[in-house]
C-alpha cells in the first residue's frame, strides 16, 4: 500500500495547499501589524477586527460571483493570476497610513481563489 504522498498530483496539490495557507497566515500578520501601527494599543483590536471580517465578507460575497465571471478560464492560470496580484497588494500595504486605505486592502486581499487547478 503506497502512501498519496507517492502520487505526483496529488505531491503537488498538497503543496500548493502548504504554500497558500502559509500566504494566508502572513497576510493576517501583515494586517495585524498595520492595524496596530495605525491605530495604536487602544484602537488596533477594534479596526483589525473589522479589516478580518471585510476579509471574509468579501470571500463570501464574492465567491459565486466571480466563479460565475471566470467559468470557462484556466483554472490554474486564473489562480496564479490572483496569487500575483495578492503579492502586488503586500506593496501598498506597507505605505497604507489610514484606516480605509488598508480596508481596501484588505477587501482586495479577500478575493476568493477559483477552486483546484486543473
Amino acid at each position: 500500500m503506497t502512501g498519496p504522498l507517492a502520487h505526483p498530483a496529488f505531491r503537488r496539490l498538497y503543496a500548493a495547499q502548504i504554500l497558500s495557507l502559509l500566504g494566508i497566515g502572513l497576510l493576517t500578520v501583515a494586517l495585524s501589524l498595520t492595524a496596530y501601527r495605525i491605530g495604536g494599543d487602544a484602537a488596533g483590536g477594534r479596526i483589525l477586527g473589522f479589516l478580518l471580517a471585510l476579509k471574509m465578507i468579501a470571500y463570501v460575497a464574492l465567491a459565486p460571483l466571480a466563479e460565475t465571471l471566470l467559468a470557462g478560464r484556466p483554472r490554474k492560470r486564473v489562480m496564479i493570476g490572483l496569487d500575483l496580484g495578492r503579492m502586488a497588494l503586500l506593496v501598498p500595504m506597507g505605505l497604507a497610513a489610514e484606516t480605509w486605505q488598508i480596508a481596501l486592502l484588505a477587501f482586495a486581499f479577500g478575493v476568493p481563489p477559483l477552486g483546484v487547478p486543473d
